[in-house]
């Protein structure tokens, strides 16, 4: 009988001993593979000037790998990575705008100028650094890289309701710039405005009231940026207006803000509009919500 009973506690003993093995403390990983890590991205648009200027889509790689497109505000890179740093970038492809590498070339129209308005561009750049059997949340402010320029002109005199048709540029402006530094093309360009009535003034004007209006990377430092405006009377005559806007633009190439102005000229004695605008009033810079 003791026999027996030994036995049976003998018996039991080694059950519990294989049992209490089964619970030994296993690890418990985040990730499928554990020596990886995962990156989460959430794109900021802040910086447009409004809602309906965020991009449908964005675009990013790192370390200047393959790149991916998302259509989410978030979005988690599809690959896990090593642990250690990395270089991320990401942006949009605007219309308007060609992507060559990573530099942003603004488009051409027939005319061999630039097109006025261009959707909004916007580029970031970000030091991640992942480890493994985690996941690294990044959100990535995207910087704007297109500076909304308007210029309201107030064509005043009796013969202002003459003009049949007015067309106007912009020189020395740049036409690229690279998404990861921000730095723009030192090759100076002209760039065609469109010329729409104005819907508002700040300041009282009695003539023909017409907004002028670009989009910019930025201005070509060394060149006059010279705003020239033609126009056409009914009778076929033409006029050109210019003025020089450097100090006006002097800004945009650091602070991309909105730069909103006012100016006029007047018809002459002979009921042709000539001459130069030479006094622009800031309305303002970076206040206010250009379209």
């Amino acid at each position: 009988m003791r026999n027996r009973i030994l036995s049976n506690v003998m018996a039991v003993s080694a059950l519990m001993a294989v049992s209490l093995s089964s619970c030994v403390k296993k690890d418990i990983f985040q990730m499928p593979h554990p020596d990886k890590g995962a990156v989460v991205l959430t794109a900021d648009w802040s910086e447009a000037p409004s809602e309906t200027d965020v991009p449908q889509a964005w675009a990013f790689c790192i370390n200047g790998g393959q790149v991916y497109q998302s259509a989410h505000p978030s979005q988690c890179y599809p690959e896990l990575l090593s642990p250690g740093k990395y270089t991320l970038l990401a942006y949009n492809e605007p219309q308007g705008m060609t992507l060559n590498g990573t530099t942003a070339v603004v488009n051409t129209a027939s005319d061999g100028l630039l097109v006025a308005q261009p959707e909004y561009l916007y580029s970031a750049t970000r030091e991640l650094e992942v480890v493994k059997d985690d996941t690294l949340r990044v959100t990535v402010p995207m910087k704007r890289l297109l500076s909304p320029v308007s210029m309201k002109v107030t064509l005043d005199g009796g013969n202002a309701d003459n003009v049949a048709d007015i067309e106007a540029s912009l020189s020395g402006v740049s036409g690229s710039v690279e998404l990861a530094t921000g730095k723009i093309g030192e090759s100076p360009q002209t760039v065609r405005l469109d010329v729409e009535p104005a819907e508002t003034l700040s300041r009282a004007g009695a003539g023909k009231v017409l907004e002028l209006k670009c989009r910019i990377v930025g201005v070509c430092l060394g060149y006059s940026q010279t705003l020239t405006v033609t126009i056409r009377n009914k009778d076929g005559n033409v006029s050109s207006v210019t003025s020089d806007v450097t100090e006006e633009l002097e800004k945009v190439n650091t602070d991309k803000e909105p730069v909103d102005l006012e100016g006029s000229v007047s018809v002459s004695q002979d009921g042709r509009f000539s001459g130069t605008i030479d006094h622009w009033e800031v309305v303002s810079v970076g206040d206010v919500e250009a379209k």
